[in-house]
């Protein structure tokens, strides 16, 4: 035959027992033990017969030149795991894996696949893995990957895809990954999700989706991983992650959304989704973090939004309800100029703190608890090195940098901050000079009250006066009707007045 198959060698190794490995002719490797084949080179073809393949459980090819997978494949009838990688693979005819009921694994990765076709993977009950990443695949056929029970993963990555037909994928109750990340396509792909009720890790990065629309991922009711980086997405619709079940509308139990290196310029509407742990919005364009844009996840463990060009603003109490934060990532927003205070007041958790290369001049102590700290980044900040600062040259235990350093004043440029000592940095104690400088202004309050309390007293002391001895001679009269007046005052006839020039002579 033109073509050689160099595994003919096997026909020796399987009818010996005395030895585990043995040397195969033809660059490949046998393992009597394990039933494996591997490393092979110089396939073109598989022979129509050869002796003692069903013994065959593993067979790797690499690096080959393989044009077309035909039904040959099948005289291994017990294989369990197909490798076949950088080879050349262009087409995989129908029914290539007829009645291989023993697969577990196909791996045809870095190959040159254009197209999936019609029942090119079906009907194999133990196929667990079908990884397909790294060819050239355009289009998936309608019914190319169907009736697989025990099928958990699939992996499309680093393909060419634009299209996928609604029932390109069916029966397939138990896949809990499928990566169909640095592709072709421009939406979220919601009609074959329905196909995967066990879907649980889904990734679509690299991808060129502008927007997610609401109930693109309402079959994903077991979705707890959701990679959505690389993309385009500019808008995200606020019931892009509600589940339409039976019973009413709730949103997904999801753990981690990756949306990093997109073109976000808000921050976006997860307010429901309850069960994140995990988020990720590095390298977008949003702008603020608003005091109430993380109140629905108060179980978040890890944020990262790091390389933001357009981040300027974190409002105070942003992070109030993330009690449980263990990871910041903010470092690389180099318009961040300013943090509000008290902003980690209440992260009990938090281990790691990133702020590097953005534009903080200062870091007092106040805007956290630190109790559990471990790593602390500032590095590449203009740093003003006044008494502010000189708290983190403490003995913290934790890991800092060296990049920490002094931008001003000038008599500190390019100073460590962690060398910042009394000598260099003799500081005053503010809480004192504070509480004194209160204690004064209390005192000049009182004093000036007292002052100009004293000052009424004198200035109408002889009213007063005439008042009360007026007072007491009205008690010693009945009911007369009377008024104090000054003696120049002119009286109407018949009232009965008294001047005060009566009560002074009555003195």
């Amino acid at each position: 035959m033109a073509t050689v198959f160099v595994l003919l060698c096997l026909g020796t190794v399987f009818g010996l027992s005395s030895s585990a490995v043995l040397t195969c002719s033809g660059n490949c490797n046998c393992n009597l033990t394990t039933r494996t084949v591997n490393n092979c080179s110089g396939v073109t073809d598989f022979p129509e017969i050869f002796p003692n393949a069903s013994l065959i459980k593993t067979l790797n090819i690499v690096g080959n030149n393989l044009t077309v997978l035909t039904t040959r494949l099948q005289i291994f009838d017990r294989l369990e795991n197909l490798i076949i990688t950088d080879s050349g693979v262009e087409k995989v005819e129908n029914n290539t894996f007829q009645g291989m009921d023993n697969l577990q694994q196909i791996i045809l990765r870095e190959n040159l696949f254009e197209f999936v076709r019609p029942g090119t993977f079906v009907d194999l009950p133990s196929l667990e893995t079908l990884e397909l990443d790294h060819n050239n695949i355009s289009v998936l056929d309608a019914h190319a990957v169907w009736n697989m029970t025990s099928l958990v993963a699939i992996d499309l990555s680093y393909n060419k895809i634009s299209v996928i037909y609604s029932d390109s994928f069916g029966l397939l109750p138990n896949v809990a990954n499928l990566d169909l990340g640095h592709n072709r396509l421009e939406t979220v792909p919601k009609r074959i999700l329905r196909n995967f009720p066990k879907l649980y890790r889904l990734h679509l990065s690299g991808n060129r989706i502008i927007t997610v629309n609401e109930f693109d991922f309402t079959y994903c009711v077991s979705l707890k991983s959701l990679f959505l980086s690389g993309n385009q997405i500019s808008v995200i619709s606020d019931k892009a992650f509600i589940v339409n079940q039976t019973g009413g509308i709730q949103a997904l139990k999801i753990n981690h959304i990756f949306l990093e290196d997109n073109k976000l310029t808000e921050f976006p509407p997860l307010n429901d989704l309850n069960r994140l742990l995990g988020l990720f919005l590095s390298g977008n364009n949003i702008d603020s973090i608003t005091s109430d844009a993380m109140i629905g996840f108060p179980g978040l463990k890890d944020f990262r939004m790091s390389y933001n060009l357009a981040l300027t603003d974190i409002q105070p109490g942003a992070f109030r309800m993330l009690k449980s934060l263990q990871t910041i990532y903010l470092n690389g927003n180099i318009g961040l100029k300013s943090l509000p205070g008290e902003l980690f007041k209440n992260q009990k958790y938090l281990h790691t703190l990133l702020l590097g290369n953005c534009s903080l001049t200062t870091f007092p102590e106040s805007l956290g608890s630190w109790e559990s700290l471990n790593v602390l980044s500032l590095d590449n900040n203009p740093l003003h090195c006044d008494c502010a600062l000189k708290w983190l040259s403490k003995s913290h235990g934790w890991k800092m940098t060296s990049h920490m350093m002094c931008a001003s004043p000038p008599e500190l440029k390019q100073k460590s901050v962690s060398e910042l000592t009394d000598d260099i940095l003799p500081c005053v104690d503010h809480t004192d000079v504070s509480n004194r400088i209160t204690n004064g202004v209390i005192f000049a309050i009182v004093s000036v009250v007292l002052i100009a309390i004293i000052a009424l007293i004198l200035r109408f002391r002889r009213t007063m006066v005439l008042r009360w001895r007026y007072y007491r001679y009205a008690r010693q009269t009945d009911d007369v009707p009377f008024t104090v007046d000054n003696e120049y005052s002119d009286y109407p006839v018949g009232d009965r007045k008294l001047r005060m020039s009566d009560l002074e002579r009555d003195t």
